[in-house]
């Protein structure tokens, strides 16, 4: 069995977790975790801002650790990658993507231009098909590649963090539990992630823009410390200093955490909500988390949701630093092939989309080597024509040194304000371009934020006239105005109207929840600047 050493890089906005590995077709050999801090303001909501920072803070970490390896993969962790369950009738291989790409065109126009899409598939083939797809913008995904252009390392495959905690916790678990259906909290610095797992399989993921970072700032501001000495008291769990007792370490969990616990509960009643069969209940929640809170978040959590709570603990043998593998979970993860299912989640970009989405670099790189090759060409030419007038008297050969060097100046600075010219032009078609353009994730993103968390979105649809149209439950009937509110405030929606509510009872006559119907009209392109 041949075998391979492979590199799996999770770049968060606080740490940079790696995985080397050793790879088989039927073994798969953790080797090392390393964990390093990620260059201040370079990486943001999992998108990364600085991509040579952080390339050149890589490969560091792999010259260190003397770590040959021949495939990257990476897992990432963005609020722009978003998650949704697939149910489709039965289809060739082939056929997959293609209907995948339709269904998410219909409520997302121009997405398969804009973004990846990759679906994992659990279904045998001949079956109906299920499975988990994902849909990312390719400018996150293009500065991964670029960090792998940079580390020199071919780029195998881009994952999801979710996916990928969902492969390495189903890997680690005891057999008999492989089949239960769990929650997976992950707290992140600045973003935390909510996903339900089943079977290995991956339902529903959620992100919630909230972490470490502001239980940090609000034990430093309510206690009147230093943000270092607010972190390094979570990460040594030493509040005696600053007479901070249990009861309010408990406090600043629940305001830091409220949105993360309301996130779990949501999911748990929609799974209800959706599964009606008992064999498949929520056993518990997996917990990844910073160092310091481990007991803390337990004890919240499992209160919150009213499920048992464990922290994650890798187990990976030969380890010396059990607290790294945790953390590199996500890194470990991106480098499994699934247990689960017959296709897993890939999200490297496609040439075309990636020619689509780089375009104007494309085009400003042409120009310049054209503008490097005139130059060379221009050189080339006025040293030959020098060296020629060497053999002429003195007097011939200053008069033409003096007429060429001229005639060559002026042609290059004439051919260069064409390309100027050329350049202007294209810059300015793209500009009209981008203004022309609504981005349909860009009203999806409009719509999820202003949902409360009791609202549901059962199905979306699209008219020919521009209108989306939201079916959906909600528990509570005054959330419903308030999402119509939401909506208008944000300013990219013309027109939010309740089209139809329909509550539903139980049999002594109590409303259970209600069924509505919200027909939007969003704002056209550049419609929100014009005053």
């Amino acid at each position: 069995m041949t075998t391979k050493k492979v590199i799996g890089i999770d770049i968060g906005s606080k740490y940079i977790k790696i995985a080397l590995v050793r790879k088989g077709s039927r073994k798969h050999e953790v080797l090392k975790t390393i964990c390093v801090s990620t260059p201040a303001d370079s990486v943001a909501d999992g998108e990364i801002r600085n991509v040579d920072t952080v390339t050149a803070r890589i490969r560091g970490a792999l010259l260190e650790n003397r770590f040959r390896a021949s495939e990257l993969y990476f897992s990432i962790n963005a609020s722009s990658a978003v998650t949704r369950e697939v149910k489709l009738p039965a289809l060739k291989e082939k056929e997959i993507d293609p209907a995948v790409e339709f269904e998410l065109s219909q409520s997302f126009p121009g997405i398969t231009q804009s973004h990846t899409i990759s679906t994992r598939i659990y279904s045998e083939p001949g079956m109906p098909v299920e499975g988990t797809t994902v849909f990312c913008p390719n400018k996150v995904l293009n500065d991964f590649v670029e960090v792998a252009k940079g580390l020199l390392i071919p780029l195998k495959g881009i994952d999801i963090n979710a996916n990928s905690l969902a492969k390495v916790v189903h890997e680690y678990l005891p057999a008999e539990r492989k089949h239960e259906t769990f929650l997976i909290v992950d707290i992140g610095y600045t973003i935390s992630q909510v996903s339900l797992i089943s079977g290995g399989k991956l339902i529903i993921s959620r992100h919630i823009s909230n972490g470490i970072a502001r239980y940090d700032n609000l034990v430093s501001n309510r206690i009147g410390i230093t943000l270092d000495q607010a972190i390094k008291a979570r990460q040594n769990n030493k509040y005696e200093a600053y007479n901070i007792e249990k009861e309010d370490v408990d406090n600043f969990i629940s305001v830091a955490f409220s949105s993360v616990a309301g996130q779990v509960r949501s999911i748990i009643d929609y799974y209800r909500y959706n599964r009606s069969d008992e064999e498949n209940k929520i056993s518990g929640i997996f917990l990844f988390t910073g160092r310091g809170l481990e007991s803390g978040l337990t004890e919240y959590f499992s209160q919150a949701a009213e499920l048992p709570v464990e922290v994650i603990r890798l187990n990976i043998k030969g380890s010396a630093d059990p607290e790294s593998d945790a953390m590199a979970a996500a890194a470990i993860g991106a480098t499994m092939t699934p247990a689960a299912g017959r296709r897993d989640i890939n999200l490297m970009p496609r040439l075309r989309e990636i020619r689509e989405a780089t375009l104007r670099r494309i085009k400003l790189t042409r120009v310049a080597a054209l503008f490097a090759g005139i130059a060379f060409l221009s050189l080339l030419a006025y040293g030959y024509l020098v060296f020629m007038q060497y053999r002429a008297t003195t007097d011939t050969m200053g008069t033409q040194e003096e007429i060429i060097r001229y005639s060559a100046i002026n042609e290059t600075k004439n051919r260069l304000d064409r390309i100027n010219g050329l350049l202007a032009s294209a810059e300015s078609v793209l500009e009209r371009y981008n203004a022309d353009v609504v981005s349909g994730t860009d009203l999806f993103n409009t719509i999820s934020s202003a949902m409360p968390e009791s609202v549901f979105a059962v199905s979306y649809s699209l008219s020919e006239d521009g209108k989306v149209n939201i079916s959906g439950v909600s528990k509570d009937l005054p959330d419903l105005p308030d999402f119509v509110y939401n909506l208008k405030q944000t300013g990219k929606v013309e027109k939010a109207v309740l089209s139809s509510i329909i509550s539903r009872e139980s049999e002594d006559g109590a409303i259970i929840d209600y069924n509505f119907t919200i027909e939007i009209i969003p704002k056209k392109a550049g419609a929100e600047n014009e005053n």
